[in-house]
């Protein structure tokens, strides 16, 4: 860090340069900012400097780097390699190391000459569920009882903002293990392990996260961290399981554990302007799926759009829920029912023409054999949504045809909400409220 002297003042120390995390993509990683990681690397970016590495490792100048990433290599590092990542860790640089299922025997590397010294070894299996629960496939284990140190629980908190009256001293193994303390020692931490190795972990490396005792192999760490000798040294973390991290797994469960339910639906939005490659002053207008539907849902998607078209001073566009959902159904010979669940035997319902004309208001109603019975006897009915699930069972019409595994979708919204701007339907983007229909009742 270089001094700098203002006149008839002492020396100010100037600010370090921050360092880059580094994303390697030279190794035919299965992981790295142009695929797999792309929404990592964006959520970085935001907050850090990151950049990404297609050069042999020899030839990188680490000057600037803090943190090497290496998303699944599938290829060997020679001596000379492993050689300028021990000056990079021994200068302060750090590591983060991912794996897959079937460790080193599977993706051809040889990275743990450099992890074994330091205690992190990779096994040559796979963490499974025996037990069905929530993730169907085996390799998609779903672990709650795998955290084993309580500074992860500490930094949970911090970062939702919820503190934490934990210590940080790390819990034994032995305790972090037991069913009856899953919660009080995981501080509620739930991640999903897809498709990863487990880790062997001796002195001085330090196991962070667990298999738990659900998933097997029973008990084994798949995430640790060690550090080299020496005060300004550097520490490499690994972890058993790119995929974690990955496009599709790193807002599942707690993988992602600091953004709430309102926070990542603005993260979306990021994503999807960033893959369009279309700035948020190129848009014209911004529309809103206006319900019915979820109290929750509702509020969170039509706070964000108000707040963008406030800030953009664009328009706001509504479409009504159902009729975006009726929009799905193409090329019918009959007429369409849009249905979504609203608990119990109760559905948000309406009824459209073939050309998606509503015939029938939307209603919050009571489902009973006889619901839709005059429609059924005169033409074919299209059930759509997932509120069709609770109809199945007692409609036995001919003329009913389900389609219970559709939801509502932006697709159909395009062409609804390009139509409504073409001819200048916009709400008051200070005045308007979800369609709730049902009146919203606390608790």
């Amino acid at each position: 860090m270089e001094a700098t002297k203002v006149d008839g003042e002492a020396p100010v120390e100037a600010p370090a340069q921050e360092k880059v995390i580094l994303f390697d993509a030279s190794k035919r990683e299965t992981h790295h900012a142009g695929s797999g990681f792309k929404k990592l690397y964006r959520r970085l970016r935001a907050n850090h400097k990151v950049a990404t590495n297609k050069d042999e490792i020899g030839s990188i100048d680490f000057e600037n780097v803090g943190v090497m990433v290496f998303g699944c290599p599938r290829e060997k590092f020679s001596k000379s390699e492993f050689d300028r990542l021990q000056e990079f860790m021994a200068k302060g640089g750090s590591i983060l190391f991912f794996s897959g299922e079937g460790g080193e025997n599977s993706t051809g590397t040889n990275f743990s000459y450099l992890t074994e010294e330091l205690g992190i070894s990779l096994n040559s299996d796979c963490v499974v569920r025996t037990v069905y629960h929530k993730y169907t496939h085996p390799k998609e284990a779903l672990i709650s009882s795998g955290v084993l140190s309580r500074k992860l629980v500490r930094a949970k908190d911090l970062l939702s903002k919820k503190g934490s009256a934990a210590s940080e001293d790390a819990p034994s193994p032995s305790r972090a293990y037991e069913a009856k303390s899953d919660r009080k020692e995981t501080g509620g931490i739930t991640f999903v392990y897809p498709h990863g190795c487990t880790l062997n972990v001796a002195k001085p490396a330090v196991p962070l996260l667990s298999s738990g005792h659900v998933a097997y192999p029973l008990n084994r760490p798949v995430l640790a961290v060690s550090k080299k000798e020496g005060k300004e040294a550097g520490k490499i973390a690994v972890l058993g399981s790119a995929e974690l991290f990955s496009d599709d797994w790193l807002l599942k469960e707690d993988n992602n554990k600091q953004y709430s339910h309102a926070e990542k639906l603005h993260l979306f939005i990021e994503d999807v302007l960033a893959e369009s490659k279309v700035s948020k002053n190129k848009l014209d207008a911004i529309a809103v799926s206006k319900g019915p539907g979820s109290y929750t849902g509702l509020r969170i998607g039509v706070s964000a759009a108000k707040g963008l078209c406030f800030a953009l001073e664009i328009p706001l566009i509504s479409i009504p829920t159902l009729e975006a959902l009726a929009c799905q159904v193409k090329n019918t010979d009959g007429i369409i029912v849009p249905m979504l669940d609203a608990r119990r035997l109760e559905v948000y319902s309406a009824v459209f023409s073939k050309d998606k004309f509503q015939i029938r208001d939307t209603r919050a109603e009571v489902l009973n054999d006889h619901s839709f019975a005059n429609y059924l006897n005169e033409n074919n009915i299209y059930f759509i949504g997932n509120g069709v699930e609770k109809f199945k069972p007692i409609c036995k019409h001919n003329n009913a045809i389900f389609m219970d595994q559709n939801l509502p979708s932006s697709n159909e919204m395009g062409i609804l909400a390009e139509n409504k701007y073409q001819n200048n339907e916009f709400e008051d983007v200070a005045y308007f409220e979800p369609y709730y229909l049902k009146d919203f009742i606390a608790g």
